[in-house]
């Protein structure tokens, strides 16, 4: 199974200047994006309209809050998620697209 072009690109590359420990993070992660982007969308669409936080997803799936922000920028990048404008514990509420 080939990866998506999107599931490439480190949406971090400019934040983190190009450092190459992000690099090797990435490129660690690349095999499972498609899997905790699914399991994210899952997540996100049963929380219906009180929709989730990344916060939340990451207390949900057993992941640190750093395996899981970027997974949530990527699936908003996608336009698969939106923000609500809404903050829940200091955090933006996702919802379904």
């Amino acid at each position: 199974m080939s990866t998506p072009l999107l599931d490439l690109i480190d949406i971090t590359d400019r934040k983190h200047r190009g450092s190459q420990e992000s690099r090797d993070a990435h490129d660690r992660v690349v095999q499972t994006k498609r899997i905790m982007h699914e399991r994210i969308m899952v997540l996100v669409t049963a929380r219906g309209e009180y929709g989730v936080t990344s916060k939340e997803i990451a207390y949900a799936l057993g992941k640190q809050l750093h395996a899981i922000s970027g997974r949530c920028s990527e699936l908003v990048m996608q336009g698969r998620l939106k923000k609500s404008g809404l903050r829940r514990a200091g955090a933006a509420v996702l919802l379904v697209r």
